[in-house]
């Protein structure tokens, strides 16, 4: 994977806030997903349904368009899948890579979900928990996000064992950066601020700063914290 193709997954995934999944037939959100850091915001979700239901968004109608919009101070992508609508909701306009991105997601939700949208309204009776469960390929929705829009990259990081492994010269300079982060915030190391600190300190462009985050956390120089491994971390 080339540097500008990291750095096109790594801008999304810094941008995106909210993933819903809407039942075409019903308008009903089957799923929702807000990044990280951003929070779920129950206003914000029933400000969106009555925007739909309003008329206010508009959705496409044929498979596999895509429909632009604002709201609230966001930008809006939506796409058109067989059985479903997917909107993501993000803080900068739309690229060629958001498109590919989210019509990948969307491929691969219906061919591991298709037959739980299909029948949600008779044989699950509407219960949009099984959208919660393993599919029958032992994926999960979250699986699927996490594959297409890498939103673990919003995650605080902590730094991973080095004893033994073999660095690329670049990448012990970003890793020089981290631990100095991670000394002045208790462990923590946001990886916003680790680019901002590479811009300033390091003679590498965005792409290449991008592309050598990219190989501490591919290496495990650096690990994502996940929410429930926050309070572990400071017990």
């Amino acid at each position: 994977m080339g540097e500008n193709e990291i750095s096109e997954y790594f801008s999304l995934a810094m941008s995106l806030e909210y993933l819903i999944i809407t039942h075409r037939d019903s308008q009903g959100i089957i799923y929702l997903k807000s990044a990280y850091n951003v929070g779920l915001d129950p206003q914000f979700i029933e400000l969106f349904r009555t925007a739909i239901n309003e008329g206010v968004i508009d959705f496409p109608e044929v498979e596999g368009e895509f429909e632009h919009a604002t709201f609230e101070g966001k930008y809006i992508l939506t796409l058109a899948g067989k059985k479903i609508w997917i909107t993501i909701f993000i803080n900068q306009k739309s690229s060629r890579h958001t498109r590919e991105a989210l019509n990948l997601f969307s491929k691969d939700f219906e061919n591991h979900f298709g037959g739980r949208i299909k029948n949600l309204y008779n044989l699950f009776k509407g219960d949009i928990s099984i959208f919660q469960q393993e599919s029958i390929t032992k994926k999960t929705v979250e699986d699927i996000i996490e594959d297409t829009f890498h939103l673990s990259l919003k995650l605080p990081y902590k730094l991973g064992p080095t004893k033994g492994k073999k660095i690329i010269e670049e990448s012990k300079k970003m890793l020089n950066l981290a631990k100095h982060i991670s000394r002045k915030a208790k462990k923590i190391i946001n990886l916003e601020d680790l680019l901002h600190d590479a811009k300033e300190k390091l003679n590498f462009n965005t792409d290449e700063i991008i592309y050598l985050i990219n190989d501490l956390i591919e290496n495990e120089f650096l690990i994502p914290i996940f929410p429930e491994k926050m309070e572990e971390l400071f017990s």
